[in-house]
């Protein structure tokens, strides 16, 4: 169960347990702490600049909703800028990837979670997605990624209403940060 702010229910209570879920489309923007109480941010942290995060993408499990089998992949975007993408796992709802990247972020950066529908045909399809605030789950671990799980709910919108639709579920794991 989560938090009014998408994080795990518990979370705040700064338990490191594996197999947090990350849902609801919620998102605030709190600013974590050092354990000094100092802010961790942009505004002068002695941890400000880039570190390295682990980004492990784990498996999925997408909502069947057509007659074929998509074909998968993820594209993992850092603040909108750097892209990695997963190999492509064909005619699966239940795809298993298991594939680490090493990225640059900071406290403060966003990591946007992209399921793709690859097609040799037409444009690749949205089946989901969500943004990632790296200051709540900095905040809510006690400044620490090590080994985290995390099932994140994916979304997708309808372009007639503009309505976000829970499509599926994405595992992934965060590890390398200790901002304590």
């Amino acid at each position: 169960m989560a938090d009014g702010n998408g994080l795990p229910a518990g979370a705040a209570s700064g338990g490191m347990e594996t197999g947090q879920t990350v849902n609801g489309a919620g998102s605030a923007s709190p600013t974590p702490t050092s354990s000094s109480g100092a802010a961790v941010g942009a505004s002068g942290s002695a941890n400000q600049g880039y570190h390295q995060l682990s980004v492990t993408i784990e498996e999925a499990s997408l909502r069947n909703n057509g007659f074929l089998k998509p074909n998968p992949y993820v594209e993992l975007l850092i603040d909108s800028k750097s892209k990695r993408k997963t190999d492509l796992v064909k005619n699966s709802y239940l795809p298993k990837w298991n594939e680490e990247f090493t990225v640059l972020i900071t406290p403060n950066s966003t990591l946007h979670f992209k399921v793709l529908d690859h097609s040799s045909f037409r444009k690749d399809a949205m089946l989901g997605e969500r943004i990632i605030n790296l200051a709540h789950i900095l905040q809510h671990y006690n400044g620490r990624c090590e080994f985290l799980e995390l099932t994140i709910d994916l979304f997708v919108t309808s372009k007639s209403d503009n309505r976000q639709t829970k499509s599926g579920e994405l595992v992934a794991i965060l590890n390398g940060l200790n901002w304590t």
